[in-house]
């Protein structure tokens, strides 16, 4: 039989043997959770960032249409768009590169109807304030135009109204 010295070295060895299948299993569970958490950085963190990116150019398209709605001239008009469109363009081209790298497929599909109508707004918008500076100037050159015809009308019938004037002041006396 063993005494207490060989049963204390058969524990001291279960003990550390169990120790050392605990550490194994431990450094089994950090290695697979680090291969889990690089590949979730690797995958969805691009697509977010993208996704972010996405949502900053849209606020950017976005925040610049009060200045389209503001603009007073044709020349105006135009730079502002240019303005705009060349955002929505980098929009297009983010929402394209996060479709290509595959990534957030999901958040692709989902923000792509987004982007096209916000692009159609923007679009319709624009040619409103197109609308809106076309018909300013029609009706800028119309009432010209009805001034100079007032004025031709006035000068005609300025000498009737004198002659007519003078006959009822003596027929009124």
């Amino acid at each position: 039989m063993l005494g207490v010295r060989g049963r204390l070295l058969i524990a001291f060895f279960g003990i550390s043997g169990l120790s050392i299948a605990i550490a194994a299993a431990a450094l089994y569970a950090f290695g697979s959770f680090g291969r889990s958490l690089d590949l979730i950085t690797q995958t969805r963190v691009p697509a977010v960032v993208k996704t972010v990116e996405i949502a900053r150019q849209a606020e950017r398209s976005v925040a610049a249409a009060p200045a389209l709605l503001a603009v007073e001239s044709a020349s105006e008009r135009s730079d502002v768009s240019r303005e705009i469109f060349a955002e929505v363009g980098v929009l297009n081209q983010t929402l394209t590169s996060l479709k290509e790298q595959n990534q957030g497929s999901d958040a692709a599909a989902r923000l792509q109807p987004v982007v096209d109508r916000l692009s159609a707004n923007l679009v319709e918008l624009d040619r409103t304030v197109f609308f809106r500076l076309n018909t300013a100037e029609r009706k800028l050159a119309l009432l010209n135009e009805l001034s100079e015809t007032d004025q031709a009308i006035q000068s005609l019938l300025a000498p009737g109204t004198m002659v007519l004037g003078a006959k009822f002041s003596q027929l009124s006396l």
